[in-house]
């Protein structure tokens, strides 16, 4: 008898005991909190690099045709005319905007698995994995840490095809620049869908864009690419206007 309230007692307290550690043991860390953030604001402007524009028809043709070995002279071709690491990573982010489509055709066909950079540079088009994993690709190969992060975006939002939902999945970046952690989504800086059919429009507004600002419409499935000071749950998010 003795023995069997042991056990019915452990069954009732394990469960809450572990979850009381877990609160306890949990801590949100704002990833930027240690480091000091510059203002960022010019590189921010809405014209795209000249770099991004003026790319010699060789390696422009060479990109589709062959796309893994004209790349290294395209990442050079952005970058190496500056030593600023800020306009290196605008002029990728400015070239991977003004030159990849939204796949319109993979995702009303359900084909929405991030593509290789090779594939996203022959085709010229990609959903938003492809996007980013060409953006971590090029900024890794002009030497940036760089991450794909997963997570969530507004039902009514730039790409909000088909039927509306309360959340719709999505994929951005993270990327490192002197120390500081920053978010960038080039697939919504590259273009919107209005009414089913994709239109290419260039801006900068998701290009290193104040985290405060980014969790308005974007909500990481790790916690730690929010980039704030203070922790916000999904539930929250969507209750954000």
């Amino acid at each position: 008898m003795k023995i069997s309230l042991v056990l019915i007692l452990l069954l009732v307290i394990t469960p809450i005991f572990c979850e009381a550690a877990e609160a306890l043991t949990y801590r949100y860390h704002n990833l930027n909190q240690d480091t000091e953030i510059i203002n960022i604001d010019l590189y921010r402007k809405e014209n795209p690099e000249l770099a991004s524009l003026n790319v010699p028809d060789a390696i422009y043709s060479g990109i589709k045709t062959e796309p893994l070995q004209y790349l290294d002279k395209l990442i050079i071709h952005l970058t190496e005319w500056t030593e600023d690491e800020y306009l290196k990573v605008k002029s990728i982010h400015d070239w991977i905007c003004l030159n990849i489509d939204y796949d319109m055709v993979g995702y009303n066909k359900g084909d929405i698995k991030i593509a290789e950079p090779h594939i996203t540079l022959h085709f010229k088009t990609a959903v938003c994995g492809g996007y980013a994993a060409l953006f971590k690709y090029m900024t890794y190969k002009a030497g940036f840490e760089s991450t794909i992060v997963n997570g969530f975006t507004k039902g009514k939002s730039k790409y909000a095809l088909g039927e509306q939902k309360i959340l719709t999945k999505h994929a951005w970046n993270s990327i490192k620049i002197k120390n500081v952690y920053y978010l960038v989504d080039v697939t919504w800086d590259a273009g919107y869908v209005p009414n089913n059919e994709y239109i290419r429009r260039y801006s900068t507004e998701y290009f290193l864009a104040n985290p405060n600002y980014f969790v308005r419409t974007h909500y990481p499935e790790a916690p730690g690419w929010l980039l704030l000071d203070t922790f916000i749950t999904l539930e929250d998010f969507k209750r954000i206007k």
